[in-house]
């Protein structure tokens, strides 16, 4: 008996994560957050959420990874740009 582990769809650039919070969180943090600034953070973070889906469907991360993980990852594409 097999087992296949299950590719994570968590982006998997880590210090990217510093690199998108701190500058969020200091704008955010300078003034009173309005629902602009609030918008502008979550499509951000949404973004960033759905690249490493998108690299899947793409083909960026492999076919084979396309094929195993594609409809997976459309519904990870799909949940987040709603």
């Amino acid at each position: 008996m097999s087992s296949s582990k299950v590719r994570s769809l968590r982006p998997k650039e880590h210090g990217a994560y510093a690199q998108l919070a701190l500058p969020l969180i200091t704008a955010l943090g300078m003034g009173r957050p309005h629902l602009a600034g609030l918008a502008l953070v979550t499509s951000a973070l949404a973004l960033f959420i759905a690249h490493e889906p998108l690299l899947v469907l793409l083909g960026a991360r492999g076919l084979r990874a396309r094929r195993q993980d594609g409809a997976r990852a459309w519904r990870y594409v799909l949940a987040w740009s709603t």
